[in-house]
């Protein structure tokens, strides 16, 4: 009887790396203790390097990489063997790729943490303005309020910018009775803290403007009748004055009100129109309409700045005052406005 051929094993020994060469092509039990030395000598660290990925994806395809290890040093897969090892790879592909995309997307940032984010770098910006007029300069001659404008700063950052240097004003004020803030501003003179206030004072004060303009501008909640926006459809105003910190309210407003006080920013002229009854003011064209002519009228400012404020923010009582404290001769209005004309109030 023939001798049973033994089973030839072409494995190396434990503490060498399997490999293989064509002149001695491996059978399948030194495949399979090939896998165990891998499973037993190699972790996920060393998948990972195979596969040039993490080891936690590498964790999954250990059987992947022992494989493709197994090619780069000689071994060569049957037909079969090969179309698994090609599917698997496919599969491995595609899970790092999606991991790729997922690790490069960025974190999705809301509306408002954005605008936090702008409005803080404005400030950033500001403390420059500060450093400039406040510390270094006279506040006098900073206008925040153009700085904003230039810088296109927008209503919604205007808030948080006033109540942020509203905040940095109390901390001086604070520092009198304070011993550790009046420590901080021990350098500066009484004078120099003084121009310091004076300047938070302004760039609150400007901020606060920026806003309230753009509520002006806003358009009511209510929307107004078609009617009306046709009537002041080819009205002719000024939009705004930087100069005077000024911007005109919404022209719709006009329809209806019992009162409009206008300011032309090149004759210098503050009118006021009354309603001739209780219908109120129209307008058609460019023109105001429904007015009485009587009591319509105009007069010329020698201080704009000092006045228009009066007009824009006062009371009722100090609004009735205004046109008799005005030193100058009184003009009959005509009805018509032009793109020189500031709409500033109505009642």
């Amino acid at each position: 009887m023939a001798k049973q051929k033994s089973i030839r094993r072409v494995h190396a020994p434990v503490d060498h790396e399997p490999k293989w060469s064509a002149a001695t092509p491996p059978e399948r039990i030194d495949i399979i203790l090939a896998f165990n030395w891998y499973n037993v000598e190699r972790d996920e660290k060393d998948a990972a390097k195979i596969l040039k990925t993490t080891p936690a994806i590498a964790d999954q395809f250990r059987t992947l990489a022992w494989s493709k290890r197994m090619l780069e040093r000689g071994y060569t897969f049957p037909t079969n063997e090969m179309a698994t090892y090609m599917d698997r790879m496919l599969e491995f592909s595609k899970l790092t790729k999606k991991a790729v995309v997922v690790a490069n997307q960025k974190p999705a940032v809301s509306i408002q943490e954005r605008t936090l984010g702008k409005t803080d770098q404005i400030i950033g910006e500001m403390e420059g303005l500060v450093d400039d007029f406040g510390i270094r300069g006279d506040a006098a001659k900073m206008n925040a309020y153009q700085w904003m404008i230039d810088n296109e700063v927008k209503p919604i950052h205007a808030g948080r910018i006033a109540e942020y240097f509203r905040n940095e004003a109390k901390q001086v004020f604070l520092a009198v009775a304070d011993s550790v803030l009046k420590e901080y501003y021990a350098a500066y003179s009484p004078k120099r803290l003084k121009n310091l206030l004076q300047c938070y004072a302004s760039i609150v004060m400007d901020a606060d403007k920026l806003s309230a303009n753009a509520s002006k501008m806003r358009k009511p909640r209510k929307k107004k009748p078609v009617s009306f926006d046709k009537m002041v459809a080819k009205i002719k105003y000024k939009v705004k004055d930087d100069a005077l910190k000024l911007q005109s309210m919404d022209p719709v407003k006009i329809i209806g009100a019992l009162q409009l006080w206008i300011y032309n920013t090149k004759t210098r002229k503050l009118g006021v129109y009354n309603a001739e009854d209780v219908g109120g003011l129209k307008m058609k064209g460019t023109s105001i309409k429904n007015f009485a002519e009587d009591t319509s009228i105009s007069k010329k400012l020698r201080k704009p700045d000092k006045t228009l404020p009066l007009v824009v923010d006062g009371g009722k009582i100090q609004l009735r005052k205004v046109m008799d404290g005005i030193n100058s001769k009184p003009t009959k209005l005509t009805g018509r406005i032009n793109k020189d004309t500031l709409l500033l109030r109505v009642s």
